[in-house]
Protein backbone atom coordinates (compact mmCIF):
# COMPACT_ATOMS: atom_id res chain seq x y z
CA UNK A 1 0.00 0.00 0.00
CA UNK A 2 3.22 2.05 0.65
CA UNK A 3 4.34 1.81 -2.22
CA UNK A 4 1.34 2.33 -4.32
CA UNK A 5 0.97 5.50 -2.61
CA UNK A 6 4.29 6.96 -3.23
CA UNK A 7 4.02 5.62 -7.07
CA UNK A 8 0.97 7.68 -7.12
CA UNK A 9 2.38 10.87 -5.65
CA UNK A 10 5.28 10.83 -8.05
CA UNK A 11 3.16 10.51 -10.95
CA UNK A 12 1.05 13.00 -9.67
CA UNK A 13 4.02 15.79 -9.66
CA UNK A 14 5.43 14.62 -12.74
CA UNK A 15 2.26 15.34 -14.61
CA UNK A 16 1.77 18.66 -12.63
CA UNK A 17 5.13 19.77 -13.68
CA UNK A 18 4.52 18.39 -17.55
CA UNK A 19 1.39 20.67 -17.26
CA UNK A 20 2.98 23.76 -16.29
CA UNK A 21 5.84 23.66 -18.33
CA UNK A 22 3.34 23.17 -21.31
CA UNK A 23 1.43 26.51 -20.13
CA UNK A 24 4.82 28.23 -19.90
CA UNK A 25 5.71 27.20 -23.49
CA UNK A 26 2.22 27.99 -24.50
CA UNK A 27 2.87 31.79 -23.29
CA UNK A 28 5.55 32.64 -26.00
CA UNK A 29 4.75 33.18 -29.75
CA UNK A 30 6.29 34.18 -32.35
CA UNK A 31 5.68 37.87 -33.36
CA UNK A 32 6.13 38.67 -36.88
CA UNK A 33 6.02 42.17 -38.64
CA UNK A 34 7.75 44.35 -40.94
CA UNK A 35 9.83 47.32 -40.18
CA UNK A 36 9.48 50.56 -42.71
CA UNK A 37 10.42 54.40 -42.45
CA UNK A 38 7.30 56.78 -41.72
CA UNK A 39 8.26 59.50 -44.02
CA UNK A 40 8.35 57.48 -47.66
CA UNK A 41 6.96 53.93 -46.41
CA UNK A 42 10.52 52.42 -47.53
CA UNK A 43 11.69 48.95 -45.45
CA UNK A 44 14.72 49.44 -42.80
CA UNK A 45 16.66 46.37 -43.23
CA UNK A 46 19.28 45.98 -40.40
CA UNK A 47 16.59 47.01 -37.69
CA UNK A 48 17.53 46.17 -34.17
CA UNK A 49 14.44 44.53 -32.33
CA UNK A 50 15.14 43.52 -29.12
CA UNK A 51 13.18 42.32 -26.10
CA UNK A 52 13.36 44.91 -22.98
CA UNK A 53 15.27 44.21 -20.22
CA UNK A 54 16.88 40.73 -21.86
CA UNK A 55 19.67 39.51 -24.23
CA UNK A 56 16.85 38.66 -26.86
CA UNK A 57 17.56 40.58 -30.00
CA UNK A 58 16.98 40.15 -33.52
CA UNK A 59 17.19 42.41 -37.00
CA UNK A 60 15.17 42.95 -39.75
CA UNK A 61 16.52 41.10 -43.28
CA UNK A 62 16.58 43.28 -46.54
CA UNK A 63 13.04 43.52 -46.98
CA UNK A 64 12.29 44.91 -43.61
CA UNK A 65 10.52 41.81 -41.72
CA UNK A 66 11.56 40.30 -38.35
CA UNK A 67 10.62 37.32 -36.51
CA UNK A 68 11.37 36.70 -32.87
CA UNK A 69 9.91 34.71 -29.94
CA UNK A 70 8.59 36.93 -26.93
CA UNK A 71 5.39 36.78 -24.47
CA UNK A 72 2.37 38.70 -23.95
CA UNK A 73 3.27 41.66 -21.60
CA UNK A 74 7.07 41.99 -23.25
CA UNK A 75 7.90 45.31 -24.84
CA UNK A 76 9.88 45.44 -27.77
CA UNK A 77 12.09 47.87 -28.60
CA UNK A 78 12.66 48.67 -32.49
CA UNK A 79 15.86 50.95 -33.21
CA UNK A 80 18.17 51.85 -35.79
CA UNK A 81 20.44 54.53 -36.56
CA UNK A 82 19.04 58.04 -37.34
CA UNK A 83 15.29 57.50 -36.28
CA UNK A 84 13.73 57.59 -32.99
CA UNK A 85 13.58 54.34 -30.66
CA UNK A 86 9.91 52.70 -30.90
CA UNK A 87 8.79 50.92 -27.65
CA UNK A 88 5.80 48.11 -28.54
CA UNK A 89 3.83 46.24 -25.64
CA UNK A 90 3.30 42.52 -27.18
CA UNK A 91 -0.83 41.85 -26.39
CA UNK A 92 -2.71 39.24 -28.32
CA UNK A 93 -1.57 40.19 -31.94
CA UNK A 94 1.32 37.87 -33.36
CA UNK A 95 1.85 40.82 -36.27
CA UNK A 96 3.13 44.06 -35.23
CA UNK A 97 4.63 46.26 -37.61
CA UNK A 98 6.70 48.84 -36.76
CA UNK A 99 6.66 52.71 -38.41
CA UNK A 100 10.26 54.21 -37.57
CA UNK A 101 10.25 58.03 -37.62
CA UNK A 102 13.25 59.86 -38.46
CA UNK A 103 15.01 61.61 -35.91
CA UNK A 104 15.17 65.45 -35.96
CA UNK A 105 17.66 66.30 -34.22
CA UNK A 106 20.14 64.40 -36.05
CA UNK A 107 19.46 64.70 -39.31
CA UNK A 108 17.51 67.72 -39.97
CA UNK A 109 20.22 70.23 -38.08
CA UNK A 110 21.29 72.91 -40.12
CA UNK A 111 24.83 72.99 -41.05
CA UNK A 112 26.49 76.53 -42.36
CA UNK A 113 29.10 75.77 -45.06
CA UNK A 114 30.45 78.90 -46.14
CA UNK A 115 27.67 81.20 -47.96
CA UNK A 116 25.15 78.27 -47.87
CA UNK A 117 23.80 75.97 -45.46
CA UNK A 118 22.70 72.52 -45.73
CA UNK A 119 20.81 69.90 -43.39
CA UNK A 120 23.26 67.93 -41.94
CA UNK A 121 21.03 64.71 -43.76
CA UNK A 122 22.23 66.30 -46.83
CA UNK A 123 26.01 66.94 -46.20
CA UNK A 124 28.43 64.50 -47.82
CA UNK A 125 31.62 66.48 -47.55
CA UNK A 126 34.12 66.31 -43.99
CA UNK A 127 32.42 68.81 -41.94
CA UNK A 128 32.11 68.96 -38.14
CA UNK A 129 29.94 71.25 -36.41
CA UNK A 130 29.44 72.78 -32.50
CA UNK A 131 27.19 74.52 -30.92
CA UNK A 132 26.69 77.51 -28.63
CA UNK A 133 25.37 75.11 -25.80
CA UNK A 134 28.69 72.84 -26.12
CA UNK A 135 30.60 75.54 -26.00
CA UNK A 136 29.33 76.70 -23.22
CA UNK A 137 29.59 73.76 -21.43
CA UNK A 138 33.39 74.61 -21.37
CA UNK A 139 34.51 77.17 -18.75
CA UNK A 140 36.86 78.77 -19.94
CA UNK A 141 37.84 82.54 -20.97
CA UNK A 142 38.74 81.91 -24.86
CA UNK A 143 36.96 80.03 -27.24
CA UNK A 144 39.74 77.74 -29.13
CA UNK A 145 40.17 76.35 -25.73
CA UNK A 146 36.40 74.79 -25.91
CA UNK A 147 37.01 72.95 -29.47
CA UNK A 148 39.56 70.48 -27.80
CA UNK A 149 38.25 66.95 -28.00
CA UNK A 150 35.01 67.96 -29.53
CA UNK A 151 36.19 67.76 -33.15
CA UNK A 152 37.67 64.68 -35.06
CA UNK A 153 40.70 65.36 -36.76
CA UNK A 154 41.65 68.50 -35.20
CA UNK A 155 44.53 69.43 -33.26
CA UNK A 156 44.64 71.77 -30.50
CA UNK A 157 47.63 72.81 -28.80
CA UNK A 158 47.86 75.97 -25.89
CA UNK A 159 51.14 77.19 -25.29
CA UNK A 160 50.78 79.28 -22.47
CA UNK A 161 48.92 80.33 -19.50
CA UNK A 162 48.93 83.52 -19.55
CA UNK A 163 45.58 85.50 -19.11
CA UNK A 164 44.66 86.61 -22.41
CA UNK A 165 47.73 84.94 -23.79
CA UNK A 166 46.38 81.54 -23.51
CA UNK A 167 44.49 80.76 -26.69
CA UNK A 168 45.48 77.70 -28.49
CA UNK A 169 46.81 77.19 -31.84
CA UNK A 170 44.29 74.79 -34.01
CA UNK A 171 45.47 73.12 -37.13
CA UNK A 172 43.06 70.62 -38.81
CA UNK A 173 44.18 67.50 -39.73
CA UNK A 174 47.83 67.69 -38.76
CA UNK A 175 50.09 69.79 -39.47
CA UNK A 176 52.18 69.92 -42.80
CA UNK A 177 54.04 73.29 -42.73
CA UNK A 178 55.32 76.13 -40.89
CA UNK A 179 52.56 78.08 -41.33
CA UNK A 180 49.54 75.25 -41.61
CA UNK A 181 46.83 77.75 -39.72
CA UNK A 182 42.84 77.74 -40.78
CA UNK A 183 41.40 80.28 -42.37
CA UNK A 184 39.11 81.53 -40.11
CA UNK A 185 35.43 83.55 -41.01
CA UNK A 186 33.29 85.02 -39.12
CA UNK A 187 29.50 86.06 -39.88
CA UNK A 188 30.82 85.76 -43.99
CA UNK A 189 34.20 88.16 -42.70
CA UNK A 190 37.75 86.81 -42.61
CA UNK A 191 39.26 86.96 -39.33
CA UNK A 192 42.93 86.52 -37.51
CA UNK A 193 41.42 84.68 -34.73
CA UNK A 194 37.83 83.60 -33.12
CA UNK A 195 39.13 83.19 -29.48
CA UNK A 196 38.43 87.08 -28.32
CA UNK A 197 34.42 86.65 -29.37
CA UNK A 198 31.65 85.89 -26.49
CA UNK A 199 30.98 82.22 -26.38
CA UNK A 200 27.21 83.58 -25.46
CA UNK A 201 27.51 84.92 -29.10
CA UNK A 202 27.85 81.69 -31.22
CA UNK A 203 25.35 80.28 -32.35
CA UNK A 204 27.39 77.56 -34.43
CA UNK A 205 31.48 77.12 -35.36
CA UNK A 206 31.51 74.27 -38.88
CA UNK A 207 34.99 73.52 -39.04
CA UNK A 208 35.32 72.33 -42.84
CA UNK A 209 37.95 70.03 -43.56
CA UNK A 210 38.38 68.26 -47.38
CA UNK A 211 38.46 69.91 -50.45
CA UNK A 212 34.94 69.32 -50.93
CA UNK A 213 33.73 71.95 -48.48
CA UNK A 214 36.47 74.31 -48.48
CA UNK A 215 36.29 74.72 -52.34
CA UNK A 216 34.65 77.84 -52.04
CA UNK A 217 37.54 79.64 -50.21
CA UNK A 218 40.27 78.68 -52.78
CA UNK A 219 43.50 78.63 -52.14
CA UNK A 220 42.72 80.26 -48.72
CA UNK A 221 41.04 77.19 -48.16
CA UNK A 222 43.68 74.60 -48.30
CA UNK A 223 44.45 74.25 -44.24
CA UNK A 224 40.85 74.15 -43.28
CA UNK A 225 38.10 76.46 -42.72
CA UNK A 226 36.61 77.45 -39.60
CA UNK A 227 32.99 79.28 -40.13
CA UNK A 228 31.78 81.03 -37.30
CA UNK A 229 27.85 82.13 -37.13
CA UNK A 230 27.04 84.48 -34.07
CA UNK A 231 23.37 84.70 -32.85
CA UNK A 232 20.21 86.37 -34.57
CA UNK A 233 17.15 87.32 -33.03
CA UNK A 234 13.88 85.85 -33.41
CA UNK A 235 10.77 86.89 -34.33
CA UNK A 236 8.59 87.49 -31.35
CA UNK A 237 8.46 89.28 -28.04
CA UNK A 238 11.80 90.47 -26.36
CA UNK A 239 13.75 87.98 -24.26
CA UNK A 240 16.46 89.20 -21.85
CA UNK A 241 19.07 86.38 -21.25
CA UNK A 242 21.76 87.40 -18.04
CA UNK A 243 24.54 84.25 -17.77
CA UNK A 244 26.90 84.91 -14.90
CA UNK A 245 29.83 82.13 -13.91
CA UNK A 246 32.34 82.47 -11.16
CA UNK A 247 35.57 79.87 -11.40
CA UNK A 248 38.28 78.95 -9.42
CA UNK A 249 41.69 77.92 -11.32
CA UNK A 250 44.53 76.04 -9.80
CA UNK A 251 47.59 74.06 -11.20
CA UNK A 252 47.47 70.86 -11.00
CA UNK A 253 50.44 70.10 -9.78
CA UNK A 254 54.39 71.65 -9.09
CA UNK A 255 57.47 70.29 -9.14
CA UNK A 256 59.30 68.86 -6.04
CA UNK A 257 61.62 71.57 -4.66
CA UNK A 258 64.72 70.25 -2.91
CA UNK A 259 65.40 72.37 0.41
CA UNK A 260 68.54 74.65 0.33
CA UNK A 261 70.63 71.93 2.93
CA UNK A 262 70.06 69.04 0.07
CA UNK A 263 70.98 71.27 -3.20
CA UNK A 264 74.08 72.57 -1.93
CA UNK A 265 74.97 68.62 -0.21
CA UNK A 266 74.17 67.14 -4.21
CA UNK A 267 75.52 70.10 -5.55
CA UNK A 268 79.29 69.30 -3.48
CA UNK A 269 78.70 65.86 -4.27
CA UNK A 270 78.92 66.20 -8.38
CA UNK A 271 81.83 68.29 -7.87
CA UNK A 272 83.70 65.58 -6.27
CA UNK A 273 82.52 62.95 -8.83
CA UNK A 274 84.29 65.38 -11.25
CA UNK A 275 87.65 65.60 -9.30
CA UNK A 276 87.03 69.14 -8.28
CA UNK A 277 89.04 69.62 -5.19
CA UNK A 278 88.07 70.36 -1.65
CA UNK A 279 89.49 74.45 -1.87
CA UNK A 280 87.37 74.90 -5.16
CA UNK A 281 84.08 73.35 -4.14
CA UNK A 282 81.18 76.07 -4.16
CA UNK A 283 80.25 75.37 -0.66
CA UNK A 284 82.97 74.41 2.35
CA UNK A 285 81.72 71.79 5.07
CA UNK A 286 80.74 74.80 7.50
CA UNK A 287 78.23 76.09 4.92
CA UNK A 288 76.99 73.25 4.34
CA UNK A 289 76.34 72.58 8.19
CA UNK A 290 74.81 76.07 8.73
CA UNK A 291 72.49 75.21 5.58
CA UNK A 292 71.27 72.13 7.88
CA UNK A 293 71.21 74.24 10.87
CA UNK A 294 69.22 76.94 9.44
CA UNK A 295 71.04 79.37 11.22
CA UNK A 296 72.84 81.48 8.98
CA UNK A 297 71.77 84.98 7.49
CA UNK A 298 68.87 84.46 4.93
CA UNK A 299 70.18 86.74 2.59
CA UNK A 300 73.83 84.73 2.27
CA UNK A 301 72.05 81.34 3.13
CA UNK A 302 68.88 81.45 1.56
CA UNK A 303 66.04 78.37 1.84
CA UNK A 304 63.20 79.73 -0.29
CA UNK A 305 60.51 77.42 -2.22
CA UNK A 306 60.07 80.61 -5.07
CA UNK A 307 56.88 78.05 -6.29
CA UNK A 308 55.59 78.84 -3.21
CA UNK A 309 56.50 82.43 -2.63
CA UNK A 310 55.74 83.96 -5.70
CA UNK A 311 52.13 81.83 -7.00
CA UNK A 312 49.10 81.58 -5.03
CA UNK A 313 47.40 78.45 -4.57
CA UNK A 314 44.28 79.52 -6.85
CA UNK A 315 43.06 82.40 -8.42
CA UNK A 316 39.60 83.49 -9.66
CA UNK A 317 38.17 83.83 -13.37
CA UNK A 318 34.46 85.66 -14.49
CA UNK A 319 32.15 85.89 -17.49
CA UNK A 320 29.16 88.01 -17.35
CA UNK A 321 26.91 88.39 -20.35
CA UNK A 322 23.21 90.20 -21.18
CA UNK A 323 21.86 89.89 -24.00
CA UNK A 324 18.28 90.41 -25.64
CA UNK A 325 16.81 89.28 -29.34
CA UNK A 326 13.31 89.65 -30.26
CA UNK A 327 11.55 90.61 -33.61
CA UNK A 328 9.11 91.43 -36.13
CA UNK A 329 7.78 90.80 -39.63
CA UNK A 330 9.46 93.68 -40.32
CA UNK A 331 12.62 93.24 -38.91
CA UNK A 332 14.72 91.48 -35.64
CA UNK A 333 17.88 91.87 -33.69
CA UNK A 334 19.89 90.31 -31.21
CA UNK A 335 22.10 92.49 -29.09
CA UNK A 336 24.72 91.43 -26.57
CA UNK A 337 27.30 92.70 -24.04
CA UNK A 338 29.60 90.98 -22.07
CA UNK A 339 32.40 91.26 -19.77
CA UNK A 340 35.08 88.71 -19.15
CA UNK A 341 37.83 88.81 -16.06
CA UNK A 342 40.25 86.02 -15.42
CA UNK A 343 42.91 86.65 -12.72
CA UNK A 344 47.05 85.57 -12.88
CA UNK A 345 49.11 83.09 -10.66
CA UNK A 346 51.40 85.25 -9.35
CA UNK A 347 51.11 86.97 -6.00
CA UNK A 348 50.79 90.86 -6.16
CA UNK A 349 53.26 92.31 -4.49
CA UNK A 350 53.57 96.15 -3.06
CA UNK A 351 55.87 98.23 -4.98
CA UNK A 352 57.28 101.98 -5.24
CA UNK A 353 56.20 102.75 -8.59
CA UNK A 354 52.78 101.08 -7.79
CA UNK A 355 53.37 98.56 -10.80
CA UNK A 356 50.93 95.24 -10.44
CA UNK A 357 52.88 92.01 -10.37
CA UNK A 358 49.92 89.82 -11.20
CA UNK A 359 49.44 89.76 -15.03
CA UNK A 360 45.50 89.72 -15.56
CA UNK A 361 43.22 90.21 -18.72
CA UNK A 362 39.78 92.30 -19.26
CA UNK A 363 37.54 91.72 -21.84
CA UNK A 364 34.78 93.59 -23.09
CA UNK A 365 32.11 92.50 -26.03
CA UNK A 366 29.57 94.06 -27.68
CA UNK A 367 27.85 92.32 -30.52
CA UNK A 368 24.87 93.99 -32.12
CA UNK A 369 23.25 92.02 -35.16
CA UNK A 370 20.00 93.75 -37.48
CA UNK A 371 18.07 92.06 -39.73
CA UNK A 372 15.13 94.02 -41.73
CA UNK A 373 12.91 92.24 -44.36
CA UNK A 374 12.27 94.17 -47.25
CA UNK A 375 7.99 93.50 -48.72
CA UNK A 376 7.55 96.20 -51.14
CA UNK A 377 8.88 93.68 -53.94
CA UNK A 378 6.38 91.26 -52.54
CA UNK A 379 3.70 94.01 -53.16
CA UNK A 380 4.70 94.33 -56.74
CA UNK A 381 4.92 91.11 -57.78
CA UNK A 382 1.19 90.46 -56.44
CA UNK A 383 0.05 92.78 -59.29
CA UNK A 384 1.82 91.06 -61.80
CA UNK A 385 0.08 87.52 -63.50
CA UNK A 386 3.50 86.42 -65.17
CA UNK A 387 5.20 86.50 -61.90
CA UNK A 388 5.14 83.02 -60.46
CA UNK A 389 3.63 82.65 -56.27
CA UNK A 390 6.98 81.33 -55.52
CA UNK A 391 8.99 84.63 -57.08
CA UNK A 392 6.18 86.59 -55.44
CA UNK A 393 6.45 85.60 -51.66
CA UNK A 394 10.50 85.64 -52.07
CA UNK A 395 12.01 88.23 -49.73
CA UNK A 396 14.72 90.07 -50.10
CA UNK A 397 16.94 90.48 -47.16
CA UNK A 398 19.10 93.11 -46.13
CA UNK A 399 21.70 93.02 -43.60
CA UNK A 400 23.37 94.82 -41.71
CA UNK A 401 25.60 94.51 -38.76
CA UNK A 402 27.60 96.50 -36.23
CA UNK A 403 30.29 94.82 -34.49
CA UNK A 404 32.93 95.77 -31.78
CA UNK A 405 35.36 94.31 -29.54
CA UNK A 406 37.01 96.15 -26.93
CA UNK A 407 39.91 94.48 -25.13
Amino acid sequence: MVKLYLRSKILLCITFFVFISGVSFSQQRIITGKVTAADDGGEIPGTSIRIKNTSIITLSDSQGRYSISASPGSVLVFSFLGFNTLEYVVKDNNVINAVLVTSVNSLNEVVVTGLTSQKKSDVTAAISSISGRDILKSPVTNVTNALMGRVPGLIATQLSGRPGKNQSELYIRGRVSSDSKALIVVDGIERESFGDIDPNEIETITVLKDAASTALYGIKGANGVFVITTKNGIPGVAKISFTSNVGIQSYKQLPGILPSYESAMLHNEGQINIGVPAANRTFTDQDLQIFKDGTGDPLLYPNVNWYKALTRPNWFQTQNNVNISGGSKVAKYFASVGHTFEDGIFKNFATRSNFKTTPDYNRYNFRSNVFHFNTNNYDRCKSSRKIREKICCEWYFYWWRLQAILS
